[in-house]
């Protein structure tokens, strides 16, 4: 979901800010998936409505360009990821299990790279104190 180029960013503020936000982009779109299937959504009419109202909620939130852009990215990849299967709604809650997991692993792994770079600039990249003249 665009999370391997958050690496790249130079502001290691601004990428432990959009870290956090991936994640909780992440945790509202699997939560608002599965609690989608809970509603045995075999009707192929109130699947299309559940999955429209969904991508709806989570493009308003990408597009509405405030902080919150981030968390509609992550959360409607996630929403998507959970209900849309190769022929309809999931037959199974596993396969969907997986793919979440899956994207929660690769936020987790932005983190961490994310986190070894910002320690690696910190140490090696930063230049060190001027040493004081007078002492």
């Amino acid at each position: 979901m665009g999370a391997s180029l958050a690496v790249l960013d130079r502001d290691f503020g601004t990428i432990s800010v959009r870290g956090r936000q991936r994640v909780l982009g992440c945790i509202l779109g699997a939560f608002a998936g599965l609690a989608a299937l809970l509603l045995q959504l075999d009707n192929l009419l109130v699947y299309l409505t559940v999955l429209a109202g969904g991508i709806f909620y989570f493009s308003r939130l990408h597009t509405s360009g405030g902080p919150q852009s981030c968390i509609g990215t992550q959360g409607g990849g996630a929403f998507i990821t959970a209900l849309v299967t190769a022929g309809g709604p999931p037959a199974e809650l596993m396969p969907v299990m997986e793919r979440l997991a899956g994207i929660f692993v690769g936020d987790a792994l932005m983190l961490i790279a994310s986190l070894v770079r910002s320690a690696l600039h910190r140490r090696w990249l930063t230049p060190a104190p001027a040493a004081d003249p007078a002492g």
